[in-house]
């Protein structure tokens, strides 16, 4: 269910999810599904998301699971484990790396990219979530409580 979730996040869909207000139904882990929709609630809440347009396409992100809006933000879900590609504009961004397995913030930081593909690996296995925000664009602390890199 969880990935079914982010994949549909990703790609602009409006989740719908009948809770049964039980621990499970239909094999399906209800529990589990409540926290990724909040973790998609989160990220929902921290990014622009009216500015921000989904892509299925290889050519913005290789996972193919993606929204953007150029220059400014980035959120990529990697269903699978290993490396993806993402086609940035120029500039510095703030970065987090997010489990969706565990519903933890992994690794945060700063990157500066030029304008085209860079190849990026999490750094756990399994999927992944990365969000990417110009620097002075976001506060990254604002949902996770980590620290804004870029105001280092």
């Amino acid at each position: 269910m969880g990935p079914w979730i982010w994949k549909c996040f990703t790609r602009g869909h409006n989740i719908m999810l009948m809770d049964t207000l039980t621990a499970t139904y239909n094999g399906v882990d209800m529990v589990v599904a409540r926290r990724v929709l909040g973790d998609t609630q989160n990220y929902a809440k921290k990014i622009n998301l009216a500015a921000m347009t989904p892509s299925d396409s290889s050519y913005h992100c290789s996972t193919t699971y993606c929204l953007r809006n150029p220059g400014q933000e980035y959120l990529i879900y990697q269903p699978n484990s290993g490396a993806f590609t993402v086609n940035l504009a120029a500039g510095t961004y703030d970065y987090e790396w997010f489990n969706p397995k565990t519903g933890t913030l992994v690794q945060t930081g700063t990157i500066t990219a030029s304008t085209g593909n860079r190849s990026f690996i999490p750094p756990f296995s399994d999927d992944a979530l990365l969000y990417l925000s110009i620097c002075g664009n976001r506060d990254p602390a604002a949902i996770f409580g980590t620290k804004d890199a870029c105001s280092k």
